[in-house]
């Protein structure tokens, strides 16, 4: 339900498609079951945060990934990226710049890492931010 989800929402991000309320009970269905391993358990509440933000439930969203990013270290910077993504959506500037920096320099050997490092550039470019203007 995610993908086609994002699908929609890329054609039109001023609808909410329909199909994101399915995903979050596919999700809150998936989190039930008792033989998740660690990883996998963490991986769902990240993608029951990205049903959020489709949604525009930025709240909701930023609860889930940081729900994500204290269950374990497997998808942390994920978790990590998707929430400073959200909170510069939510007009934060700083504080998305600050947790890009903090993937970018925790996970510098990754491709999170690289992924960190173009949103800082992009975020304090004064070209790119005098543009939008």
């Amino acid at each position: 339900y995610v993908a086609g989800s994002k699908e929609e929402y890329a054609k039109d991000s001023n609808v909410v498609p329909p199909s994101s309320a399915s995903a979050l009970e596919w999700y809150d269905k998936a989190l039930t079951y008792s033989g998740l391993l660690a990883p996998e358990k963490q991986l769902l509440i990240i993608d029951k945060g990205a049903a959020f933000e489709i949604q525009k439930k930025w709240d909701d969203a930023l609860t889930q990934y940081q729900s994500g990013i204290d269950a374990g270290p497997t998808y942390k910077a994920l978790g990590l990226l998707n929430l400073a993504r959200v909170t510069e959506l939510k007009g934060d500037k700083a504080k998305a710049i600050e947790t890009f920096e903090k993937v970018s320099t925790d996970f510098a050997s990754t491709e999170y890492g690289r992924i960190a490092r173009n949103h800082v550039r992009r975020l304090k470019s004064s070209f790119l931010n005098e543009s939008k203007s």
